[in-house]
Formats: structure tokens, C-alpha cells, sequence
């Protein structure tokens, strides 16, 4: 039996929806026994997200996370939406070759220019996944809410990015650079300079 093509099966869904409209990964705690039932459910209404022309129109950023996520059963009582992974097998490379995922090793960030707000900084990088890619934002000058935001979803989905003069830089969290990245505390130092 395949899914459903009917949009109201798609936005019975919305509730338990919410978190992968705005691009972020996350997991829900179900009824004993019943995340296989459950994760069908999400499964379907991303479906019909994706491959339905008018639940396309009318909810694009869940046919985006439908390409970008996927949803798995991690015990008879959760269900997480985690981003998905590329097929590809992983490729060993020398020492220096970039981060080794599986996924294209990352090389020089790709410039996006102008400024830019959390939520497009966050929709280039959907848009673009699954990658290794960093991204650099030359114009970006992001309010202090926009970093905040930024640094939220980044923590969440094992990014991290840097700030300097309004540029920000956005790449996969790796040990030898994770300690320079933004963080929240960043703010408090630049307060004590004025």
C-alpha cells in the first residue's frame, strides 16, 4: 500500500511537523509501541509534501525537509528527525583531506553575498545538504538576535560558524576549530569593549 496523495493527510501532521518547517532536526516521544505506526505517519505526510504539486506549493519548506531529513524509530517509544546522509560509501583520505564523511570532503567556503538573516543563512545550508561544504557570508552583518538564532539551530545540527566585522563563516563542528567558533559569550566581550 502507498502513501496517501491528499494534502489533508499531510496537514493533519502539522503539529507534530513544526520543527522540520523551520529546518531543524528533532524527535518525538510516542505511546509504547506505536513509533513504527507513528513514524509512517511523518513519513507520509513528508511524502505528499514532496511529491504532491499543491502541498508543494503550499508547504515548500516541508517538501525541503523532506529531501533533508530522514525519519527513523530509535526505540518502541521515539522517533527522530535527523538529517539524512548521503548513499555514498566513505573514501579514505590522507591526513589534511578535509572532514571524511562519506560525503565530498569540504573545501574553500562558497561566498554568499549581501546581507543575510539567520533563517536565509540556515536555508542555504538546507538547500545544499547533505554536505561537507562551508559556506561564507562576506555581508552578513547579523543583529544579535539573528546570531543567537544562528548559534541555536547550528549547535543542533553539529555546525558551527565564525564571526568577524559582519562576515560569518558556516561549516561543519570539527575538535581543532571548534573552541574559536561564535558562541553566546562572544556577545558579553564585545559589551565590555564599548
Amino acid at each position: 500500500m502507498g502513501y496517501s496523495t491528499n494534502i489533508k493527510t499531510l496537514e493533519a501532521q502539522l503539529d507534530n511537523l513544526a520543527m522540520l518547517r523551520q529546518g531543524k532536526a528533532c524527535a518525538w516521544t510516542v505511546a509504547p509501541n506505536e513509533s513504527h505506526r507513528f513514524a509512517y505517519k511523518i513519513r507520509e505526510a513528508l511524502w505528499i509534501a514532496r511529491n504532491v504539486p499543491e502541498a508543494r506549493n503550499k508547504y515548500p519548506e516541508l517538501a525541503r525537509a523532506a529531501e533533508h531529513f530522514r525519519i527513523e524509530v530509535t526505540s518502541s517509544r521515539e522517533v527522530q528527525a535527523r538529517a539524512a546522509r548521503s548513499t555514498v560509501g566513505a573514501e579514505v583520505r590522507p591526513l589534511g583531506g578535509g572532514v571524511t564523511t562519506g560525503l565530498e570532503a569540504a573545501g574553500p567556503p562558497k561566498a554568499l553575498m549581501g546581507p543575510q538573516t539567520a533563517a536565509s543563512i540556515i536555508q542555504t545550508w538546507m538547500d545544499t545538504q547533505p554536505s561537507n561544504e562551508r559556506y561564507h557570508f562576506p555581508q552578513a552583518n547579523l543583529t544579535r538576535d539573528e546570531l543567537l538564532k544562528l548559534h541555536g539551530w547550528a549547535v543542533q545540527q553539529g555546525w558551527i560558524f565564525f564571526e568577524s566585522d559582519g562576515a560569518i563563516t558556516l561549516q561543519r563542528k570539527t575538535l581543532d576549530v571548534a573552541e574559536f567558533a561564535w558562541s553566546p559569550e562572544d556577545l558579553n566581550e564585545g559589551m565590555e569593549e564599548d
